[in-house]
């Protein structure tokens, strides 16, 4: 059956561990999730509730179009992910619309990392895309690239949506938290979503695993596509460039380097301010085991 309301949406934040989270959940007998490939290959994210200033908006298709794309069984709740709702401003008025006019209980999850490491996954992700083909790191945090350090500004994010949804309808955790006990942080989002916990899932998978193109020449090819012909063929391109079992046959030894500690800690300063002010918030709202990875955020460690 078509479904006719949604009843909770990842929101956020890119690269912090949205897609393990929904593809763990998507295992749930329980869980309905939407249509694969509507904006992006092997992708099931919707962009519905974005402006049209994101180029991958679907909110002028409607309503009826957006619940076509689910199709739940008797007894499954309905669960989208778009990681790009926390950032684009106008998406908390436009998902309060859509919960005033289909399902005022509407749960929302967000996922949060340590910012200076998320902005260099995003970096990352764009290199392989071909956005960030003559820049470092370092020059593109420099610039204030806007996908690479302002969607670590959390404090502004989570607040619209506080403004003016119920906290109790507000979930949030951190990939620190996904990684240090796995099953303790499903336990209480699938009590937070009203549906049983799955004892018999593996938790510790990981999905959306940035690597390094297996072949830079098929890389190339990809980019060139994305854009100069066809983004969506493209990114199909790319995809398989980066295929996990590519790099079972073709073992790839020199991926990503990781992190360097001493120049996490001196970007990690333009964050502080924020993050105290998230801490406030997190407190002021019940949330404030959370400050325990943040002030570890802070420290890099």
């Amino acid at each position: 059956m078509i479904c006719e309301k949604i009843d909770a949406m990842i929101c956020g934040t890119a690269k912090g561990g949205t897609s393990t989270l929904f593809k763990i959940l998507s295992k749930y007998e329980t869980v309905c999730v939407g249509e694969k490939g509507i904006c992006f290959p092997n992708s099931y994210e919707m962009h519905f509730f974005e402006t049209e200033q994101f180029r991958t908006s679907t909110y002028n298709k409607g309503y009826h179009w957006y619940h076509k794309r689910f199709r739940p069984s008797e007894g499954q709740i309905v669960i989208e992910k778009s990681p790009s709702y926390m950032f684009c401003p106008e998406s908390v008025d436009m998902l309060r619309e859509y919960a005033d006019e289909f399902n005022p209980d509407l749960k929302l999850v967000f996922i949060l990392r340590n910012p200076v490491q998320r902005a260099y996954s995003h970096y990352k992700m764009l290199k392989r895309n071909g956005w960030k083909k003559d820049k470092t790191f370092l020059q593109s945090f420099k610039e204030g690239d806007t996908n690479i350090v302002d969607r670590g500004y959390y404090y502004e994010q989570l607040k619209r949506f506080f403004d003016v949804f119920p906290s109790e309808n507000i979930f949030i955790c951190t990939l620190d938290e996904l990684k240090r006990e796995p099953q303790e942080l499903f336990k209480r989002l699938t009590s937070f979503l009203g549906i049983d916990f799955m004892y018999s899932l593996d938790y510790n998978k990981k999905f959306n695993v940035g690597r390094k193109p297996r072949f830079i020449l098929l890389n190339k090819i990809g980019h060139f596509f994305i854009h100069h012909i066809n983004e969506r063929i493209g990114r199909w391109i790319n995809q398989i460039s980066s295929w996990k079992g590519l790099y079972r046959i073709f073992p790839n030894k020199k991926g990503y380097k990781s992190l360097d500690k001493n120049l996490e800690l001196n970007l990690m300063s333009v964050y502080i301010d924020d993050l105290n002010h998230l801490k406030g918030l997190l407190d002021r709202y019940g949330h404030e085991h959370l400050c325990f990875d943040i002030d570890r955020w802070m420290l890099c460690l």
